[in-house]
C-alpha cells in the first residue's frame, strides 16, 4: 500500500481511520486489500484538490498545519538563574 498512496504503513492505517482513505476489504484471516477502482478515485480526489490549491494560490505548509505549534528547532537554551536580593 505505501508503494501505491506514497503514504507509510502508519499513515495510511491513520488516513482509514479517519475517513481520508477508503477501508480495507478483508481478504483472509490475515490479510486485507484495497480495491483498485477506490483508490482511483482517491488518487484523482488528492489531483483535484491540488489543481484547486494551485488555482486559488493556496501555500499549504504540511508540516506545520494551522493549530499545531511550531516547535523551535536546535537544542533548548540554557536560561541563567536569576538571583533575588533580600534587604
Amino acid at each position: 500500500m505505501p508503494a501505491e498512496t506514497g503514504l507509510s504503513i502508519r499513515a495510511v492505517w491513520e488516513a482509514v481511520s479517519e475517513g481520508t482513505l477508503p477501508p480495507p476489504a478483508q481478504l483472509s484471516r490475515r490479510a486485507v486489500g484495497w480495491f483498485s477502482d477506490e483508490l482511483e478515485e482517491w488518487r484523482e480526489q488528492k489531483r483535484r484538490e491540488r489543481d484547486e490549491c494551485r488555482a486559488v494560490g493556496c501555500n499549504k505548509d504540511l508540516k506545520n498545519a494551522e493549530g499545531s505549534p511550531k516547535r523551535p528547532r536546535g537544542r533548548p537554551r540554557k536560561v541563567p538563574a536569576t538571583v533575588e536580593q533580600v534587604d
